[in-house]
């Protein structure tokens, strides 16, 4: 996983709202950030780790949003 401190990040932790910070994180792959999950993905994508890594890893809320990428 990949944070940048840019100024959106740096208030949304100022303002306590961490909640947000892997929506902000998910937005801005331009500047180069990327969540533990998108990044798991790609490692398998890439033939890195196996399918069975990237199952046991990537965050139960997360399975869905990935399930288009078509795994399998």
């Amino acid at each position: 996983e990949v944070l940048i401190n840019t100024p959106a990040v740096s208030k949304l932790i100022r303002e306590n709202k961490n909640a947000k910070i892997k929506t902000a994180i998910q937005t801005s792959a331009k500047d180069g950030m990327i969540t533990m999950d998108n990044a798991l993905l790609k490692l398998y994508k890439d033939g890195v780790i196996a399918k069975e890594i990237l199952d046991s890893n990537v965050s139960a809320g997360d399975k869905k949003t990935l399930n288009p990428f078509k795994m399998d």
